[in-house]
């Protein structure tokens, strides 16, 4: 095999290994759970878009009572589901803010991504439900319907107890229902 067509196939084969661990390489969404593939429509990494106009630095870290960073848009592999992430500083945790799309009053429960084990919540939106879970933290998710829009709320924090995830997740959802 002559050199020249050697260093193709080996520029070839560099190409496809470099690709191939690309576009396996995951993300963590909202819950610390890995999600395969890359950002859906209108989810650019790092971008500032509309999920992020529904809750402030400020408004973020006054509810969770300790400082987080600047929101950016999350990867959250699912098109239905854009997030702006808050990640907090000083410990592990993270907060996301944003919209899901594809579900009704009816159908929150089951639709909104909140997860197994929700129950109705009251006060937020139309209908909204919550739940908590564990994942490398404790976390907690509230999705709330109201004028044919979900927000979806996303609370996590190390050493987080679900009684004030909660009250967060609830307090960035009011805020954010009215910028819809």
């Amino acid at each position: 095999m002559g050199r020249a067509r050697r260093a193709v196939l080996a520029t070839a084969m560099g190409v496809a290994l470099l690709l191939a661990a690309c576009s396996s390489k995951g993300s963590t969404g909202a819950s610390g759970s890995p999600n395969p593939g890359g950002p859906g429509p209108g989810q650019e990494q790092g971008g500032t878009g509309i999920p992020c106009s529904l809750a402030t630095q400020s408004e973020v870290s006054a509810a969770l009572g300790t400082s987080v960073m600047a929101g950016k848009v999350g990867n959250t592999g699912d098109a239905t589901l854009v997030l702006c992430d808050f990640d907090v500083q000083g410990t592990t945790g993270l907060v996301s803010v944003g919209v899901k799309t594809g579900v009704t009053k009816e159908n929150l429960a089951d639709a909104s991504g909140v997860g197994p084990g929700s129950k109705p919540a009251q006060g937020v939106g139309e209908a909204a439900v919550e739940a908590c879970g564990e994942s490398n933290v404790r976390y907690c998710t509230l999705a709330a319907y109201t004028n044919g829009h979900v927000v979806f709320v996303q609370v996590s924090l190390r050493g987080g107890k679900d009684d004030a995830l909660l009250a967060t997740a609830r307090t960035l959802a009011l805020a954010a229902i009215p910028r819809l």
